[in-house]
């Protein structure tokens, strides 16, 4: 009986040890290490859609929804028109083609863009109608006109996208006038400015269906992701689609799936030879995609009908967000809904927190405002509930860090700008702090003040991957600490010193 309880004793002590292992593994973070003998590999998004092409780093999505870039303020664009004006006056036609150079064309859009930027709109509007027109008369060919498409377009549409006023008519018209400009835009480039203007389209014809049904604000985003879907990014991952998921626990991802192992390979030789982008292309078949999803097609009339890799339009609305109108809960809850179906759980949450303080902007009705900060607000709650509890109460005041920051530096740029034009005098006698914008070395004091503000790639960009047998360390621990209670608990135990009988012989 002694050694039969012994030998219970000594399992039990396994047992304990065991479970105190994985609790060490739990409150150390081990538990959060990828698997014993893993790579890191990179996910496939890092191969762009086409050769050349810029590719996601999802620190873009991070930087957007907490302003962490520089952006251009009024004093700097007034005085950019003012330059391109003077430069412009000193540009004719020469006699024998009658057509100005180039350089006086791409003056126009510049201008265009600073008028737009200072607020004058129709004005930015009239430059590139006249601009367009003065290159049909002189039979500048199509694909020269690309610029002129996508920036009269761009500001044509940017008018009912900053005030939405539904049931006026002049604003569906001015919509379908920019939709088929940008059209044209994308026909003549499909590859420009992040791959931007396809969803430009899809956003215009998105706003189109709203002035029609404003409910549709509350099912869909502008890529065609269910806001009712049942979705809180647990188990999802940017390679999801091809049943490769990963835990909902914190930490780095892994995946014990062998093609993500040699597919991802191939995203990993894009990054060390870029120009071997041909034979990695096809590792972009792995990629998670989003939108259009069930119902879409019924509820908007658009040309985006069919799921496209979450790269595609994620890349678009850090484009329009940088480079276009600035901010919009249209852009902040696609990124939201985006990232929750890939399972950046924290991006995710940021984003439906950026789109809550902007619902204001999405719809002239009070109560549609109110539902819609509601929708981000029970996303948030889901995500919530899949995160460690010490997580959840940091996540508001990180985000009110994040974004406070992000908009300190942009007034800081801005009121630079301000400071330095004010100071400069341009016929020729500059002051001592003052220098012209056209100055290659017109921020230099600035930065020398103030350390980039971008987010550098992070390992968000990549996973972990191992072979299904190879242990987590909370296995590794377990055992470890099994054997050594048991073992313990073997030394410490009494023996059964009892004589044993022979048998005769």
């Amino acid at each position: 009986m002694t050694a039969r309880r012994n030998r219970a004793l000594v399992l039990l002590a396994g047992i304990v040890g065991a479970g105190i292992g994985l609790l060490v593994a739990h409150f150390t973070r081990l538990a959060h290490l990828p698997p014993v003998g893993s790579t890191r590999l990179p996910y496939p998004y890092v191969v762009p859609r086409t050769e050349g092409d810029v590719a996601l780093r999802l620190a873009m999505v991070h930087d957007v929804l907490h302003e962490r870039f520089p952006r251009h303020g009024p004093a700097y664009y007034k005085e950019r028109n003012r330059l391109c004006r003077q430069s412009l006056a000193a540009l004719k036609a020469p006699a024998e083609t009658g057509r100005p150079p180039q350089k006086y064309f791409d003056l126009l859009d510049d201008l265009a863009v600073g008028l737009d930027q200072t607020g004058e709109y129709e004005e930015a509007i009239r430059v590139m109608r006249d601009k367009l027109l003065q290159q049909l008369k002189l039979g500048v060919p199509r694909t020269e006109l690309y610029s002129t498409y996508a920036n009269l377009g761009t500001f044509l549409i940017l008018g009912p996208f900053r005030h939405v006023r539904p049931g006026n008519e002049s604003d569906k018209q001015v919509l379908r006038e920019g939709l088929k400009d940008i059209q044209t835009a994308v026909e003549i480039n499909p590859n420009s400015h992040f791959g931007r203007e396809p969803w430009q389209v899809a956003i215009i014809e998105y706003m189109i269906a709203l002035y029609g049904n404003p409910e549709v604000l509350l099912q869909f985003d502008m890529v065609g992701n269910g806001l009712d879907a049942k979705v809180d990014g647990t188990g999802r991952s940017p390679m999801a689609d091809f049943g490769i998921t990963t835990s909902a626990a914190a930490g780095p991802r892994h995946h014990r799936v062998d093609l993500a192992i040699k597919k991802s390979a191939m995203a990993a030789d894009y990054l060390k030879h870029p120009e071997s982008w041909d034979r990695c292309r096809e590792v972009r078949q792995l990629i998670t995609k989003v939108g259009a999803e069930e119902g879409w097609n019924k509820t908007v009339a658009s040309e985006h009908n069919q799921p496209v890799p979450f790269d595609e339009p994620t890349l678009g609305i850090v484009g329009m967000w940088r480079m276009g109108g600035g901010a919009h809960p249209y852009f902040a809850v696609a990124l939201g809904e985006t990232m929750l179906r890939v399972g950046e759980r924290h991006l995710a949450w940021s984003a439906f927190e950026r789109a809550g303080l902007m619902a204001k902007f999405t719809w002239p009705d009070p109560l549609l405002q109110q539902r819609f900060k509601e929708h981000c607000r029970r996303r948030q709650a889901a995500i919530e509930a899949t995160l460690p509890a010490g997580e959840i109460g940091a996540l508001r005041p990180a985000f009110d860090a994040e974004l406070a920051l992000g908009l300190a530096y942009q007034k800081a740029y801005q009121q630079y700008e301000e400071q330095s034009i004010a100071s400069f005098n341009p016929k020729g006698n500059p002051k001592e702090a003052g220098k012209s914008i056209e100055d290659p070395h017109f921020y230099d004091d600035f930065h020398a003040h103030h350390k980039s503000i971008a987010s550098p790639a992070s390992d968000a960009d990549s996973f972990h991957t191992s072979k299904w047998w190879m242990p987590s360390w909370s296995v590794v621990m377990a055992l470890l600490l099994a054997g050594v209670f048991a073992l313990v608990a073997a030394g410490w135990l009494p023996r059964d010193r009892r004589p044993r009988h022979s048998l005769p012989v």
